[in-house]
């Protein structure tokens, strides 16, 4: 679920810093949860057999696009502790940036798979629903972002898929349909060919840090292709405050929890 990390889903993301800290209840705390989710061997609206025949050629597609580094990519950003990379594709554009944080692969990840837990390092988030678990690691997720300036609201959904590639643990996502989950009056749906999360462990530098994150997604935010190369540099100034966001709202998880 973590691939709907952020505002990687919507080119108008726009990430404010908060003049106060964010908190939230320990993750001992459950009375924020104000549903249950279920897991089923099907969700209503999404076949299994369907999705799942799309499934290898995903985690193909981002295996690809980690091993391929950032050569033919545009430099957004180039700051001591986040780079963001990105490139016009014959489909949308690809957005990708890398981090680093003082935390193991497996404590990262878990975080970021606190879907209630979300909103407090994504402020641009209006509504996020898990649809449905398959299995505890395949799930349906809906996310819709508010509205920026003139541009209408952004909208996802999509299949995620916890699992390995090259050793090291990654969330893998991409966009589904359904005629029971139509798009909403008023938002633009974005396409999602394949998005996610890799997390793979470092030696600590002298930061402590311990792990890289690389973020990407290739996407079509629903823009005329004129437009495209504007959003996707635009898309890529968002992402430092973003990734500052997580790494804080990171630390006080786990200072509060006890861990």
């Amino acid at each position: 679920m973590g691939q709907e990390l952020s505002n990687m889903c919507s080119c108008f993301d726009k990430i404010q810093e908060s003049k106060q800290e964010m908190s939230f209840n320990s993750p001992r705390d459950k009375s924020h949860v104000h549903e249950e989710i279920f897991v089923s061997d099907e969700i209503i609206g999404f076949e299994y057999a369907d999705v799942s025949k799309r499934v290898s050629e995903a985690v193909e597609n981002f295996t690809q696009l980690i091993c391929e580094g950032i050569t033919g990519y545009d430099v957004i950003i180039d700051k001591e502790n986040c780079q963001v990379y990105s490139k016009e594709a014959s489909q949308g554009y690809i957005l990708k940036y890398t981090w680093n944080v003082p935390y193991s692969p497996k404590e990262f990840m878990e975080f970021i798979d606190k879907v209630e837990l979300r909103k407090t390092w994504d402020s641009n988030i209006d509504i996020i629903k898990v649809i449905g678990f398959y299995n505890p690691k395949e799930s349906i997720m809906y996310t819709k972002y508010k509205k920026f300036l003139a541009f209408d609201p952004r909208e996802t959904l999509a299949y995620n898929k916890s699992t390995y590639v090259n050793g090291n643990l990654a969330e893998i996502t991409f966009s589904v349909e359904s005629d029971l989950y139509p798009i909403s009056e008023g938002a633009v749906r974005v396409i999602l060919y394949v998005a996610g999360l890799y997390a793979e462990e470092i030696e600590p530098d002298e930061f402590g840090n311990k792990t890289k994150i690389t973020c990407l997604s290739h996407m079509d935010a629903g823009l005329p292709k004129a437009l495209n190369n504007i959003a996707r540099k635009f898309a890529g100034t968002t992402i430092p405050p973003l990734t500052k966001k997580i790494c804080t709202q990171l630390r006080k998880y786990y200072e509060e929890s006890g861990i």
